[in-house]
């Protein structure tokens, strides 16, 4: 079976057209595509076939939701056609499974919203995308949070009323899909306790127990945990508290703690760690102090959940800064050096695409 597969996010488009056997093997690209750099004055997109040829492709609008239908007609012109869509869906509130695409799922995911406002939008343009250029093919969504569906109820609660849990107020965890790849990849190199770490744009940590996640930091939305590209992570509630009564409207401070915070708030330059490294290097302390405060919040953290697990067996990175910020790998590590924790050379690279294709796949033959 042919799987597109598509991950849609705030300023990106991925996807691929994917072969699968079957819902355990691993699926064999036969092509794949990315728009990057949506919203600005250097967007692109590419599509790359499997004998590494590539080709350029327009675009048409600026946004995720106005680019999809013209970015996959586009790729429906150009590739074999597919049998099957599957999506990235970040947020699927108490949703455990992926599931077929329908009236009342697409529903349920827009009440969600406000719970991922950078995300969902994207994810459910996606879907409707799909239904525009591919209308009789079946499509599933597979959701981030499902990974972390039976978190321990002490981390799922958040220290709020209980009328404030009783709306859904929790903890719910993200990057879930790529966390699922991680420990498909590690097999039996996952260990008893197992500290993983998802570091890109958006950056988390999960503490596994015999590979089920027992804590995780994000929370109710993805905007929680550690400092991000343009995220700040957690804050003490009273600075917005603070900055409401200085005359910030709820609108503005989702915009400041979503889009213009983390590493880019912190170094007034940049959300990427390559252009912060070359930055620093050249005397820009605001640089250097972003990347600081970077990892030592992850190191902090990583030493958290060491003592939650009563020690760690593995550690694994993944994500762009994961897979290729070493100088960040070995802060975290330096910290887990007491409890025998050793760098290694092995990379992870995270295929959520091949996530998403066993789901599709699983979904279409029942």
């Amino acid at each position: 079976m042919r799987v597109l597969t598509l991950n849609a996010g705030s300023t990106s488009l991925k996807c691929a057209l994917l072969a699968v056997e079957d819902s355990t093997a691993t699926p064999r690209t036969e092509a794949s595509a990315e728009a990057s750099g949506l919203g600005s004055s250097h967007a692109s997109a590419v599509l790359e076939n499997a004998d590494g040829s590539r080709r350029a492709l327009p675009l048409e609008g600026s946004r995720p939701a106005e680019v999809l239908p013209g970015f996959l007609r586009e790729l429906h012109k150009h590739l074999p056609a597919p049998e099957a869509l599957a999506h990235r869906i970040v947020h699927g509130g108490d949703r455990r499974e992926p599931a077929r695409v329908d009236a009342d799922l697409l529903t349920e995911l827009e009440a969600l919203e406000p719970l991922a406002p950078l995300h969902q939008p994207a994810g459910i343009a996606g879907i409707e995308a799909g239904r525009a250029v591919f209308p009789d093919l079946p499509q599933t969504a597979c959701f981030d949070t499902a990974f972390f569906a039976d978190l321990p109820e002490e981390e799922r609660v958040l220290p709020l009323p209980v009328e404030c849990r009783r709306q859904g107020v929790r903890r719910y965890g993200f990057h879930g899909l790529a966390y699922t790849d991680v420990v498909h990849q590690l097999g039996e190199d996952l260990g008893q306790r197992t500290l993983l770490a998802h570091l890109g744009g958006g950056c988390s940590l999960a503490a596994l127990r015999e590979g089920r996640p027992i804590a995780t930091t994000m929370g109710l939305t993805p905007d929680g945990g550690l400092p991000m590209a343009t995220r700040s992570g957690d804050l003490d509630p009273g600075v917005l508290f603070y900055l409401l009564r200085e005359g910030r409207s709820t609108d503005e401070l989702e915009d400041l703690l979503s889009r213009h915070s983390g590493l880019a708030g912190l170094s007034g330059l940049s959300g990427d760690m390559r252009e912060l490294e070359e930055a620093a290097d050249a005397g820009a302390e605001d640089a250097r102090l972003a990347r600081a405060v970077f990892s030592r919040r992850l190191q902090a953290q990583a030493g958290a959940y060491a003592a939650l697990l009563g020690g760690v067996d593995t550690v694994a990175f993944s994500g762009g800064i994961g897979e290729h910020d070493a100088k960040v790998r070995a802060t975290a590590l330096a910290g887990l050096a007491a409890l025998g924790i050793r760098p290694d050379t092995r990379v992870i690279a995270v295929r959520e695409d091949h996530v998403l294709a066993r789901a599709a796949f699983s979904q279409a033959t029942t």
